[in-house]
């Protein structure tokens, strides 16, 4: 897939798909910042540098279309010398590590990780504080190597749980898409941010957690044991509703839980989950739901489960790793 400027505007705006993500991340990837005048530095630190500077870039690029047409166009041909030249901008090009004024939530210096976890897997991260959190497959977290001295601040595009350390002095805050907040002191919370639905979801395991729109700090919801909201883009308007606790989260043990959950909400995640590719040929089970609790299936066992169930009729090709479902 070619990486375009309107493909860019979308990936900062939150609106790409999973494959247009991948496309911009691997875009991203081919590119090394290191120049005559930047030091040698480890794969980990380009990789943080590209992440950390492109969001830089992403937040200063004009709006006018022509504009971003010039600017990308040098932008690739020339990238090392912007990458360093951008840097000197914020004052941060002497130091071999991406300094957090590119990101707009750091006040004081850090490096900045971005750590996504592959399809067909998931990842765990143990923070500085203690706090750990576990990343669904494709899932994005940005965050620190140290947190803020009034704050700690993480990025997520994806689904994550969290199991938040106390620490009343430094709040813990999620920030997500379409101007989505998360802020918690201490607790143990599901948040599923849908950047091509243009949805964020919170599910409170324990503790209370506010989530709020940054257009609108003082205007929140205060979610406890056993709720959940969703905030949709498009009506910009968020929806109360009750959590069953005893699914929230449990795909990090391995168990997929579905409440009476459409057709097309289940194949994306099983897109996720197993790395696969699934083509909906029987677009009249596409009207159906399907309730059902599986811990550690495979593709096979979930897949025929479901066509006993829905009556459709399928093939798994396992060399090119898609499902078709007539």
């Amino acid at each position: 897939m070619k990486v375009t400027p309107d493909l860019l505007k979308k990936y900062h705006d939150g609106r790409c798909s999973l494959e247009e993500k991948n496309a911009v991340h691997a875009w991203l990837n081919e590119d090394k910042i290191v120049t005559a005048e930047v030091p040698q530095m480890s794969d980990q630190k380009i990789a943080d540098s590209n992440a950390s500077i492109w969001n830089f870039l992403e937040q200063h690029i004009p709006p006018a279309a022509e504009k971003k047409q010039t600017l990308m166009g040098r932008l690739k041909s020339n990238w090392p010398a912007y990458a360093a030249a951008c840097l000197l901008l914020v004052t941060i090009a002497t130091i071999t590590t991406v300094k957090n004024n590119v990101t707009p939530y750091q006040k004081e210096n850090a490096v900045i990780h971005a750590l996504t976890a592959p399809m067909g897997s998931t990842k765990t991260l143990v923070m500085p504080d203690g706090s750990k959190i576990y990343l669904h497959p494709g899932a994005t977290l940005r965050y620190p190597d140290n947190f803020a001295k009034n704050s700690r601040n993480v990025e997520l595009v994806g689904e994550a749980y969290f199991e938040i350390s106390a620490d009343k002095n430094r709040p813990f805050i999620i920030e997500s898409i379409c101007g989505t907040e998360i802020k918690v002191v201490g607790t143990a919370f599901n948040v599923k941010a849908e950047p091509k639905e243009g949805t964020v979801e919170v599910a409170v395991n324990e503790g209370t957690v506010h989530f709020l729109h940054t257009a609108n700090r003082q205007k929140f919801l205060a979610l406890t044991v056993g709720q959940s909201a969703k905030y949709n883009h498009s009506t910009n308007h968020f929806e109360e509703y009750k959590a069953d606790t005893t699914a929230v989260g449990k795909w990090r043990e391995g168990e997929l839980v579905f409440h009476a959950e459409n057709i097309q909400n289940i194949a994306q995640e099983l897109e996720l989950w197993y790395d696969v590719k699934i083509n909906i040929k029987n677009k009249a089970i596409l009207n159906k739901r399907y309730s059902a609790k599986y811990k550690n299936p495979t593709l096979n066992e979930l897949i025929e489960n479901m066509a006993f169930v829905l009556g459709y009729r399928y093939k798994i090709d396992q060399q090119n790793k898609t499902v078709t479902i007539y």
